[in-house]
């Protein structure tokens, strides 16, 4: 009996922190968090934060993570992380974490005697991770848009100067739609331009 209300409570507190963890990410990109777009590059005011880059795999229903920069030529991305998402509960669950630079890759789904310490080092990591990223006020400059919000397949692109739309291949009439949705300025110069269908 002991055991099960054991499980019961753990369940219980992953529970509550992975929806704390989906809360977090919902504030960084809502719009991926309520399954409108599926990919956001984003950047803060300071040339010390390197870019972050979310994506969004409808099929698999996880969020991939990562910071990147270029290294000689390379592009290097850490650190990286994985997330399975559940948005019928609005849970956010960590299931891998990689950094190349110090060669470690940790993935919960280890069948082993550490396995929960493992899910609550990456539950850990992500919290930190999103505290830090909500510090720092990452915005969205590029982003891409599903087209259809049943199949999610087809994406439209968009870029972003601070809160000005300067380039989508959207139609004016949706771009219009959607800026005045999420609070953008679609500029006069823009309008005249052949990027709208």
């Amino acid at each position: 009996m002991k055991i099960i209300q054991y499980l019961m409570i753990f369940s219980i507190k992953k529970n509550e922190e992975n929806s704390q963890l989906f809360e977090k990410m919902k504030k960084i990109v809502p719009r991926i968090m309520n399954e409108v777009s599926g990919f956001c590059n984003m950047i803060t005011a300071s040339d010390n934060d390197d870019p972050l880059m979310i994506l969004y795999d409808h099929d698999e229903k996880t969020i991939d993570m990562f910071h990147y920069y270029e290294v000689n030529g390379i592009e290097v991305s850490e650190p990286y992380m994985t997330f399975k998402v559940d948005f019928s509960k609005e849970l956010l669950e960590p299931i891998s974490y990689k950094n190349d630079s110090i060669d470690i890759e940790i993935s919960s789904d280890n069948k082993n005697k550490d396995a929960l310490s493992t899910k609550d080092d990456l539950e850990n990591y992500a919290n930190q991770w999103l505290d830090k990223l909500l510090e720092k006020n990452y915005i969205v400059e590029s982003e891409q848009v599903f087209k259809d919000s049943i199949n999610k397949r087809e994406i439209y692109h968009i870029d972003y100067d601070s809160s000005f739309i300067v380039y989508t291949d959207m139609p004016y009439s949706l771009v219009k739609e959607f800026a005045d949705n999420y609070n953008y300025i679609v500029p006069d110069k823009i309008q005249k331009r052949r990027y709208f269908n």
